[in-house]
């Protein structure tokens, strides 16, 4: 006797893999990195969580591009700079956590997405198409879009009522789950209210139309439902408009033995740390930020930092071998080497900075 070999379960696991790939794959390259490093193998488990961060990243910046081409941006935004910087870094194994989180988020609201659509779905194939109409003497089977209010109509047992309407003939046995969840059979007499979208459960009567299939209780579900699926929630929408409002970059120099020359006057940074190399490194701090904080290791290089005209200043100083010239005309002497503009507590734009001193020079202007 031959024994077929069931085929469900791999079935689902084959459905779940191709629509969570992204989840699963990111899975699969965490799980690798972790048990090479376990390993002793640092160079492969980089190698797999750094692949596991761009393939997420792929996906999540062509979304961003689409969302700015149509002048939005969201909560995305803030996992891009995430994961970029943590390859940036070599922070391969904090960039392939944040891609499976990433990548979770995206299988949750896939999966959302797919459930509502199947609910939408549902509602749409037991929507009535048509309806019977009384005329005179004869039943007469119409579109559904046809029934006016007013018109006299024939409900068959286990037909599902077309339109509101209100009993004309004999007694209404309603079964209303569909639109109340309450799996108890409802009686309605002669001249009670009827929605559309119950079944009759018990023998055919006659109601009156209230409305029209478009303004009927059924239809407005369908409407809600479709409308619910298509927008988002208000705490989402709430996080996407302010995203770029509660994104306090954290950016990280580190000067090397080259030339370095960074203008940040039109970036939105919050936090600034700069590790001075041997080189010459020229920086310009934020012009609109509001607060930015800022350290610095002077390192062995020359370091200029320029703030500009507007953005008020308090600089403090640890001296080390080098030298750390500030501009007093801007940011007088308000202490042992600290420096502050005279209208620093209530300017709009202000970076707070603090230097270590090294045996290099560091210029504040």
């Amino acid at each position: 006797m031959t024994t077929r070999v069931p085929q469900v379960k791999m079935h689902i696991v084959g459905e779940f893999t191709k629509r969570y790939w992204l989840l699963v794959l990111s899975v699969i390259g965490l799980g690798t990195g972790l048990v090479a490093w376990a390993a002793g193998n640092d160079t492969v488990a980089d190698g797999a969580w750094a692949a596991t961060t761009v393939l997420t990243l792929v996906p999540v910046t062509i979304d961003i591009a689409r969302q700015l081409i149509q002048r939005r941006a969201g909560v995305d935004v803030i996992a891009l700079l995430a994961m970029g910087g943590a390859l940036a870094l070599g922070e391969y194994l904090t960039g392939a956590v944040i891609a499976l989180m990433v990548a979770t988020g995206i299988a949750l609201e896939e999966y959302a997405e797919a459930r509502a659509s199947r609910e939408l779905s549902s509602l749409l194939r037991r929507a009535p198409r048509t309806a019977v109409r009384i005329d005179g003497d004869t039943l007469t089977t119409v579109p559904i879009e046809e029934v006016q209010p007013g018109d006299a109509l024939f409900v068959r047992d286990s037909d599902v009522v077309p339109v509101d309407g209100i009993v004309a003939e004999g007694v209404a046995v309603l079964d209303e789950s569909a639109l109340t969840g309450e799996s108890r059979l409802v009686e309605r007499g002669l001249g009670e209210h009827v929605a559309s979208g119950v079944v009759n459960a018990g023998s055919p009567f006659r109601i009156r139309a209230t409305a029209t299939a478009e303004a009927s209780t059924y239809a407005g579900i369908i409407r809600l439902v479709r409308a619910a699926q298509e927008s988002k929630a208000p705490l989402v929408r709430l996080a996407d408009r302010y995203a770029m409002f509660f994104l306090p970059l954290t950016l990280v120099v580190k000067g090397g033995a080259g030339i370095l020359d960074l203008d940040m006057r039109e970036l939105r940074i919050r936090e600034l740390k700069i590790d001075g190399g041997v080189g010459t490194s020229t920086l310009w701090m934020p012009a609109s930020a509001g607060q930015t904080r800022v350290d610095i290791e002077a390192g062995v290089g020359t370091l200029t930092i320029h703030v500009p005209e507007g953005v008020a200043a308090r600089i403090s100083s640890s001296q080390g071998l080098g030298t750390i010239t500030v501009n007093q005309r801007r940011f007088p002497s308000v202490g042992e080497r600290v420096y502050q503009s005279p209208d620093y507590e209530s300017a709009a734009n202000r970076v707070e900075m603090h230097i270590e001193g090294g045996v290099g020079t560091v210029t504040v202007n």
